[in-house]
């Protein structure tokens, strides 16, 4: 007998209490294994059950599979541990995180629906992969019945305590102020205010003039609103901006406008993120910046134009900030990535598989206006080096890249983006 994927099934005893452990243990096993698959289609599921607009917006739609997956985790290693005790709900930072945020924003059966849908998915699994495996009807029955009842009651006492703890904090003074904003912020981005003195007077901030938006936010594993607070605030402060105006759209992120006519240099985060931040080198805070604008269409494009920029941090796992007026070509080259990969491996050619430090010194050779010196002062080695690797480049390119450097450039930029990063 093999199983649904052609794997060997596993084998537990035939009868009894003990069993009916196995068996459980078994698939527990299974379901959190990483090479089963198991919990990514319970994310999916959830994701789909939670539906737009947060399963569109990136760090929510990472907020809801985290949360997923820790919920998943708990209750089957908990469950096959004691299967004939209750489990009892985990309500950790990303738990009580992206209900928190969906609640506030009024959709209450949101969270409902997206427990149940990945209920639904992860149930279905966990009855095919019990049928696999060799053991007594009985005892699988048996090991059914319990899991399904153990499952039921903890998605039920889960959804309780989530609801009442949200219930609680809905009297709070910060959560009405939070709520409104949100609110504000949401109608402002969706469509043109019927009040504008009414918005900015809810918001503490002046929609008439100059904006420059941000979104920061940290893995949805470490929500700290504090961290991405004293980020934004240092941000305020480096750039000079008279006004700021900053709101968490979830447990993990941060939307940030500054009243500035000029540019945010991303690369001041580097800076901003000092130790009196306290904020992690692994996992920290990332910025993703939109150009400036103003009143409230430059308010919405600029916002509109960071998330654009979000998109592509979120791609590249070790670039931590990037302002859209440097991506924008790569924006509008990837919008059809099947189409833009293509491209790369028809431009490049062997240069795409090539050492990754001749890509990186044909692209800042060619952004800092072919200029060799400039090209080693930012990559910090000695001119000959670059000239040596630009040489070699040569080669491995289909033409000569300096007939071709614009879409060499361009080329090699996509590359820089779209290619994953450990």
């Amino acid at each position: 007998m093999t199983t649904s994927d052609g794997s060997n099934p596993a084998t537990v005893p035939q009868a009894g209490r003990g069993g009916v452990e196995d068996v459980l243990r078994a698939v527990v096993a299974w379901f959190v294994d990483p090479e089963s698959g198991a919990l990514p289609r319970v994310e999916e599921a959830a994701l789909a059950g939670i539906g737009d607009p947060f399963n569109t917006d990136p760090v929510m739609a990472q907020e809801v599979r985290e949360s997923t997956r820790l919920n998943v985790r708990h209750w089957a290693t908990t469950m096959a541990t004691a299967p004939q005790d209750p489990v009892m709900p985990t309500l950790a930072g990303p738990v009580v995180g992206i209900a928190r945020e969906v609640i506030r924003r009024g959709a209450d059966r949101a969270v409902w629906t997206a427990y149940h849908v990945a209920k639904d998915e992860a149930w279905r699994l966990w009855m095919q992969r019990t049928f696999e495996l060799e053991a007594d009807p009985a005892v699988l029955a048996a090991s059914l019945d319990l899991a399904s009842r153990s499952m039921g009651s903890w998605i039920e006492a889960t959804l309780d305590e989530l609801t009442a703890l949200v219930q609680r904090e809905r009297d709070d003074y910060l959560w009405q102020t939070h709520t409104q904003r949100l609110a504000t912020v949401t109608q402002l981005l969706d469509e043109n205010p019927a009040d504008i003195d009414l918005a900015e007077h809810r918001l503490g901030y002046r929609l008439r003039g100059a904006h420059l938006a941000a979104v920061l936010w940290t893995v949805a594993t470490m929500p700290d609103q504090a961290a991405l607070m004293r980020t934004a605030s240092e941000l305020r402060r480096r750039a000079g901006a008279p006004q700021m105006l900053a709101v968490p759209a979830s447990s993990s992120s941060l939307w940030l406008w500054l009243g500035s006519h000029e540019p945010l240099d991303p690369r001041i985060l580097t800076d901003a993120l000092g130790a009196d931040t306290a904020v992690l080198a692994e996992g920290g805070v990332r910025l993703a910046v939109g150009g400036t604008g103003v009143d409230v269409d430059g308010f919405r494009r600029s916002h509109f134009e960071a998330v654009s920029a979000q998109l592509l941090l979120l791609r590249a796992h070790q670039v931590r900030a990037a302002a859209f007026d440097d991506i924008a070509l790569v924006h509008l080259a990837t919008q059809n990535e099947q189409a833009a990969r293509a491209y790369v491996s028809r431009v490049l050619g062997r240069l795409s598989t090539a050492d990754p430090d001749l890509r990186t010194t044909v692209r800042i050779y060619v952004r800092e206006g072919h200029s060799a010196a400039r090209a080693a002062s930012a990559l910090f080695t000695h001119r000959n080096t670059v000239l040596k690797r630009l040489q070699r480049a040569d080669q491995l390119l289909p033409q000569r890249w300096t007939t071709r450097s614009l879409e060499v450039g361009v080329a090699l930029e996509i590359d820089h983006w779209l290619r994953p990063r450990g």
